[in-house]
C-alpha cells in the first residue's frame, strides 16, 4: 500500500460534478492551501465550501471569535448590532448570575435585584433626549432617592442641604410652584395653599428622636 498521488500538483480533481465519491473518512488532517488562516468554514451556494475571514473569523491563539472584525479582543467581539427577537430574549451576566438585560415582550429590563446584585454606573446617566423622559412612572416608583449633592429643577433651580441640615434652595424657586401628591402646596407667588392636604401632627412634647424635616405642632 503506498500514498495515492497526482502526477502533477495542482492538476487533476479527485472526483466531479457528475461523478461523486459518496463519503471520505480520514484519521489525519485536512488541508485546504487555499483557505486563509482563522477562517471559519460555512456551505456556499451549491454546498461549496466558503469562507469570509473578514466577517467571521475565529482566533485560535487566543480562543476568540470575532464577527465583523478579524482582531477580537475579548470571547466574543462583535462590530455591528446584534438582534435578540424573542419577547423575551435576555443576555446574562456573570458567573455565578448577576443579572440580565432582556424585555418581557414590552418593556426593556435591566435586572440584578433577583440574583442579590446591584446595577453599578461608573459614569453619569443620562436620558437620551432633554426633557423629555420620566425616572419612573405612576405606579412604578422609585423608592429612596439618596443624594451627596442637589436637585435641580428647570435648570437653574437648586435644592440642597445646608451645612445646619435644612433643606434649602435658591431664590429662583420663586417662579415655580410646589406640588405635593398631585396638589399644589405652595404657589408662584409663595402663599402657603390647600394646607388641608398636609398633615401635621399635634403632640403634647417634643418626639425623643426626630427625623431631620420632621414638622409637629404642640397643644399647650
Amino acid at each position: 500500500m503506498s500514498h495515492l498521488l497526482p502526477a502533477s500538483d495542482a492538476q487533476y480533481d479527485l472526483g466531479s460534478p457528475s461523478r461523486r465519491w459518496r463519503d471520505g473518512y480520514l484519521s489525519g488532517s485536512l488541508t485546504i492551501s487555499s483557505l486563509t488562516a482563522g477562517s471559519i468554514l460555512f456551505a456556499g451556494s451549491g454546498g461549496l465550501i466558503t469562507q469570509d475571514n473578514v466577517n467571521l473569523y475565529w482566533d485560535n491563539v487566543n480562543k476568540r471569535l470575532g464577527i465583523g472584525t478579524t482582531s477580537p479582543s475579548e470571547k466574543l467581539h462583535v462590530v455591528g448590532n446584534i438582534n435578540l427577537s424573542t419577547s423575551t430574549s435576555k443576555v446574562f451576566f456573570g458567573s455565578p448570575t448577576k443579572g440580565y438585560i432582556g424585555t418581557d415582550g414590552y418593556n426593556l429590563v435591566l435586572n440584578s435585584a433577583d440574583y442579590g446584585a446591584d446595577i453599578v454606573s461608573k459614569g453619569t446617566i443620562r436620558p437620551w433626549s432633554d426633557a423629555v423622559y420620566d425616572l419612573g412612572v405612576s405606579g412604578f416608583r422609585f423608592r429612596n432617592l439618596n443624594l451627596t449633592g442637589e436637585i435641580v429643577i428647570g435648570g437653574d433651580t437648586r435644592l440642597y442641604r445646608s451645612a445646619a441640615d435644612q433643606l434649602k434652595t435658591d431664590d429662583s424657586l420663586d417662579v415655580y410652584d410646589l406640588d405635593v401628591g398631585g396638589v399644589n402646596i405652595i404657589s408662584s407667588d409663595r402663599f402657603l395653599k390647600n394646607l388641608n392636604r398636609m398633615k401635621i401632627p399635634v403632640r403634647t412634647s417634643d418626639p425623643s428622636n426626630p427625623e431631620v424635616g420632621e414638622i409637629w405642632l404642640i397643644q399647650t
